[in-house]
């Protein structure tokens, strides 16, 4: 591509962004850009990062190198209930004692924060994620959550394997939460958390419906453990079998408020 042709292609890239940017949430939340090379990528995310409008409304950028791919995400209340409901989660490990002082010292929440210097196939992707739990000691997080109402299912799951596939092992559980509007003009909620097997591959997934809503009233609960917590690697006297519980309906709830302060129904 000679420069006149990737000033072109950066300044489309950029006005799109921006146009994003500035619908309201009954428009769309999210934008991918397709056939994007590295160059390119790397001087849309450097323009784009610099803007004002795109730093006030905390836009999410990601470019999947392996599908030569812009994804932003514009965040809102609905975007966002996942990240909330998993640092209600960590408070709630906290105020249990599930947590010893040495690792609430050892593991940190982030938010928004991207990340770089991925494996093959992901060499050249930035990543900016929704929320993430991460041992100080590591590159990358050990518990990621990636939410997305507009952005297509088949995007999520590529956000998910850049962290599965492509971090040394270092992450071991992905929560992804997908909301959908359905032909009743309803939103339904889907809940998927993949772990990593023994050898950093892809492991197995859990899925949880979260509207419609189960007709049973019991609590639902997963449970991740404390050696995926501190992505494989404890500290010395911490035992990594030990259990933390997700609560979904927890997620459940909060979600319904979400979408109810934003006049859309629960499926």
């Amino acid at each position: 591509m000679d420069p006149l042709q990737l000033a072109d292609s950066v300044f489309s890239s950029t006005e799109a962004i921006t146009q994003l940017l500035n619908t309201d949430f009954d428009g769309d939340d999210y934008l991918s850009i397709p056939n994007v090379d590295s160059r390119q990528a790397e001087r849309v995310r450097e323009t784009i990062i610099h803007d004002r409008a795109f730093q006030v409304a905390n836009a999410r950028f990601t470019y999947d190198s392996e599908f030569q791919q812009i994804r932003v995400t514009k965040p809102n209340v609905l975007v966002n209930t996942a990240a909330g409901w998993l640092q209600a989660q960590e408070q709630y490990w906290k105020a249990r004692g599930m947590l010893s002082a040495v690792c609430e010292n050892y593991i940190t929440s982030m938010t928004g924060i991207e990340f770089r210097g991925f494996t093959a196939p992901h060499d050249k992707t930035t990543k900016t994620l929704n929320i993430c739990l991460m041992p100080w000691t590591s590159l990358f997080p050990s518990i990621v959550v990636e939410t997305g109402y507009t952005q297509p299912a088949t995007d999520l799951e590529r956000d998910k394997d850049i962290w599965k596939t492509s971090t040394n092992g270092e992450t071991k559980v992905v929560i992804i939460t997908k909301f959908s509007k359905t032909p009743r003009n309803t939103v339904s909620c889907v809940l998927g958390i993949h772990r990593v097997n023994g050898t950093g591959g892809l492991g197995a997934c859990s899925k949880y419906t979260i509207f419609p809503a189960p007709q049973s009233k019991a609590e639902q609960i997963y449970h991740i453990s404390l050696g995926e917590l501190y992505g494989g690697e404890c500290p010395p006297g911490v035992d990594a079998d030990t259990e933390l519980p997700l609560n979904i309906t927890e997620l459940r709830n909060i979600c319904r408020q979400a979408l109810l302060s934003l006049n859309l129904v629960p499926d």
